[in-house]
C-alpha cells in the first residue's frame, strides 16, 4: 500500500522547497561586481546642529561602515553606523566644530575602501528660510527686504563646506535697482562686507557695508537680472589657507530704482 504525506506535512515541505528556491534564486542574479567606492554626500546645518550623511545603494555590497573624525592635522576616526542602510543622521550641538565623514563598504568577509573624507559642521543656527537658493536656477526672487545667512569652512584636509545665494531682480527696462547690502555685527562708514556679489557676466564687488550696489536693466525690455552671493574665504578663516571658518547674517533691501539716462 502507497504511504502518503500528511497534508501539513506536504504544506511545510513545499514552502520549504519553494523558499530555498527563492534564496538561491536571488543569490545567482547578485551582481558578481566588488561594491565600488563612493564619498558620501553630507549636509550641515539642515537644522540646528544637525549633520545629514547619505550614500547610495550598491548591490555588491552587504552593509556600509560609516566612520567620523574630529577634524585635525591627524584624524582619529571612530565608527558611527554600520548596517544596510543608506542614510544616517546626528546633532553636533558644538558651534563650528568640524568633523570628517568617510565610507567603506563590506561584501563578505571583505572590506572595500574607505572613502575620500567629507567635512560636516555642526553649530546652533540651521540655514535660512530662502533655500534651497544656491544655484541661479532656484534663485530667490528679491520683490522686499530679504534677510539670509552665509558661511564658509575649511578643514586641515582642504575640505571645504560653503554657502552660495542666489536672488534674482524683476527690473523695468532701462532701470538701475539699488540694493542696499548690510552685514549684521559690522560698523557703517566705509567697513567692507566679508562677501562678494556678482552678476554674471560682470566683475564681482565687495560691498561696503549698508551702502549700495547698483543692478542694471539696460535693455528696452523687462529683464529678470540675477546676481549670487558669495563668502570671501579668508574673512571667514581669519586669512588664506586658514583652517576654520564662520557664519554671518546680512540683510538685502531694493531701495530705489532709477531710470537709466539717455
Amino acid at each position: 500500500m502507497k504511504k502518503l504525506f500528511p497534508p501539513v506535512c506536504t504544506a511545510a515541505v513545499i514552502f520549504i522547497v519553494l523558499g530555498c528556491t527563492q534564496s538561491f534564486l536571488d543569490e545567482l542574479n547578485r551582481t558578481d561586481a566588488d561594491p565600488y567606492i563612493e564619498v558620501p554626500a553630507v549636509e550641515s546645518f539642515l537644522a540646528e546642529g544637525l549633520v545629514s550623511v547619505s550614500w547610495s545603494a550598491d548591490e555588491g555590497a552587504d552593509e556600509y561602515i560609516l566612520q567620523r573624525a574630529l577634524d585635525h592635522t591627524s584624524l582619529s576616526f571612530e565608527t558611527r553606523y554600520r548596517g544596510a542602510g543608506t542614510d544616517y543622521t546626528e546633532v553636533i550641538p558644538v558651534p563650528h566644530e568640524r568633523y570628517i565623514y568617510r565610507l567603506s563598504k563590506v561584501r563578505g568577509s571583505k572590506t572595500f575602501g574607505p572613502s575620500d573624507g567629507v567635512m560636516g559642521v555642526g553649530g546652533d543656527f540651521r540655514r535660512d528660510d530662502n533655500e534651497p537658493n544656491d544655484t541661479q536656477e532656484t534663485a530667490t526672487l528679491l520683490d522686499r527686504e530679504i534677510t539670509s545667512n552665509l558661511y564658509y569652512y575649511r578643514s586641515y584636509g582642504d575640505e571645504i563646506v560653503q554657502d552660495t545665494d542666489w536672488f534674482v531682480l524683476d527690473v523695468e527696462p532701462r532701470t538701475i535697482v539699488r540694493v542696499k547690502v548690510t552685514q549684521a555685527g559690522l560698523g557703517v562708514g566705509n567697513v567692507a562686507t566679508k562677501m562678494y556679489l556678482t552678476v554674471p557676466g560682470q566683475n564681482s564687488v565687495q560691498p561696503v557695508n549698508a551702502d549700495f550696489v547698483d543692478i542694471e536693466n539696460r535693455a528696452y525690455e523687462r529683464q529678470l537680472v540675477y546676481f549670487k552671493i558669495t563668502p570671501i574665504p579668508n574673512e571667514f578663516t581669519g586669512g588664506i589657507h586658514q583652517v576654520g571658518g564662520t557664519v554671518i547674517t546680512y540683510t538685502l533691501s531694493p531701495s530705489r530704482r532709477d531710470l537709466i539716462g539717455g
